[in-house]
């Protein structure tokens, strides 16, 4: 849809406007993209939902001087995705236990009295994801209060509580101040998650620590494939890897810098165990081959490999007379 705003007076001092969608409570959305050309915009709907395309007039100042909105309801695209190493405004909730109100600064207010619970769907933490969360939260309080975190809705199928914590800091009034929760477990893949506050707060939003996962230790469990004639999963490992064994990890992004040197923890059952490392590309499939000598124990072995930049798919082969053990891997920088 094109939309053409007209300036009043035609001769006005001022000519410059900006454009965005935004949510009721004028939270930038991601369920419509707005190209701006001027007086005119292009705004292309990306999700089902509603939004309002806005245009605002500075006259010259910091602060807009002049709003004006058109509202918009989207059908048929489906459900927005969002991406949770990009700050998320708590506004954007996709539910709440009870109906919530508009926090501080685009955040959601928790109403307190029990434990009540905001939900966020559409969550793409990618294939490795994370277990780090940072939360901004104003509580005009200087004690402790309970927070929870979930994947999923609580008292719905397959939810389950992640963390059971508390947010302690010195309030500083009508400012929030960020905590930093670990998980148990990574969050992968397309989820929802859940936070849950027994005290009346406000929640700014959160935001995920992306890591690099090509330079993470990664155990051979972990892989997105495997195929070949004889292994055994093993809780984290990958046991009596025997002949023409293929375990692939996709989306290995290595930078513009690349790695110096890879370590494998791993038990070899023969003198010399030879694994073929394929770093495969749409352009090309580049070879690097290591060799693992025999051992009781899992033991960490490392090797200097010249470097491969850019995003491969990494692949580690074991060869006809094979007999490993593979615990885990990481790539140094």
């Amino acid at each position: 849809v094109e939309v053409t705003a007209r300036l009043l007076p035609e001769n006005a001092t001022y000519g410059d406007i900006e454009w965005k969608a935004v949510t009721v409570h004028g939270i930038v959305t991601n369920i419509a993209k707005v190209e701006a050309d001027g007086c005119k915009a292009v705004v292309t709907a990306l999700a089902d939902g509603e939004f309002r395309l806005r245009c605002v007039a500075r006259n010259g100042r910091k602060t807009p001087q002049v709003i004006s909105e058109l509202e918009f309801e989207v059908s048929g695209f489906g459900d927005a995705v969002l991406d949770p190493y990009e700050f998320v405004q708590g506004g954007l909730y996709s539910s709440g236990s009870v109906p919530l109100r508009p926090g501080l600064l685009g955040g959601v207010e928790m109403p307190g009295g029990k434990m009540e619970y905001v939900s966020f769907k559409g969550l793409d933490f990618g294939d490795y994801g994370s277990d780090e969360i940072t939360i901004p939260i104003y509580f005009l309080s200087d004690e402790a209060t309970p927070v929870e975190i979930w994947e999923g809705v609580p008292g719905e199928k397959d939810a389950r509580l992640l963390l059971s914590g508390v947010y302690h800091k010195k309030c500083i009034y009508l400012t929030y101040q960020e905590e930093t929760y670990r998980l148990p477990v990574r969050l992968k893949g397309l989820t929802t998650l859940t936070v849950g506050a027994k005290e009346k707060l406000h929640i700014k939003g959160f935001r995920f620590t992306r890591y690099e996962k090509a330079y993470r230790k990664l155990y051979a469990a972990e892989n997105d494939r495997i195929y070949g004639d004889s292994y055994t999963p093993a809780g984290d490992a990958v046991e009596g890897i025997g002949n023409n064994v293929t375990l692939e990890f996709e989306n290995m992004d290595f930078g513009d810098t690349g790695f110096s040197r890879l370590v494998i923890c791993g038990r070899s059952r023969n003198d010399v165990n030879t694994i073929h490392i394929h770093f495969v590309s749409p352009d090309e499939d580049i070879v690097r081959i290591v060799e693992v000598p025999y051992s009781e124990d899992y033991m960490e072995h490392e090797f200097t490999l010249d470097s491969i930049k850019g995003m491969r798919k990494v692949c580690f082969t074991f060869l006809p007379g094979s007999s490993f053990d593979f615990k885990w891997f990481r790539f140094d920088k």
